[in-house]
């Protein structure tokens, strides 16, 4: 259970990848992220946990309901609740990173969740879907293209 746990939260973070970094570009500069540079690494610490703390149920929450027969309702609150706590975590994490690694505790479980994170990226089924979102990804703008190409 714990791995499709981790699972789950590396596939969303594979997913969103580029809408993280696309926020990233727009919100560097914006006033709170220079607040946010300048808060101190307790401080850091606490607005890191915030978001994680609030949203981090919405994996049994959303469980729950597809066991009880909403699974369409329980898939919406995993993909927008997963889809809120890993945007929100990744670009403050981005930001307080230097912060958060100066806890030499947290700095140790970083280290252990980014080995987990390797391992399960290298399991032939995550590489599997990498080449087949790579492929869609190449279909898609070689679809795109043709309807540019083609007189209104």
């Amino acid at each position: 259970m714990a791995a499709l746990y981790l699972l789950v939260d590396a596939i969303t973070v594979m997913l969103l990848r580029p809408v993280v970094r696309w926020i990233a570009r727009i919100s560097d500069h914006l006033r709170i992220t220079a607040w946010i540079r300048s808060l101190g690494p307790y401080s850091s610490l606490a607005l890191f946990l915030v978001p994680l703390i609030v949203l981090e149920p919405v994996k049994p929450v959303s469980v729950f309901l597809m066991g009880s027969g909403h699974s369409t309702e329980g898939l919406l609150v995993l993909i927008i609740g997963e889809g809120m706590k890993i945007l929100f975590l990744e670009r403050i994490f981005q930001i307080t990173r230097p912060k958060l690694m100066s806890f030499r505790w947290f700095a140790w479980a970083y280290g252990k969740i980014q080995r987990v994170f390797a391992f399960l990226m290298s399991l032939t089924i995550v590489r599997t879907a990498r080449v087949w979102m790579r492929r869609i990804k190449m279909y898609a703008r070689w679809l795109l293209s043709l309807r540019r190409e083609r007189p209104a």
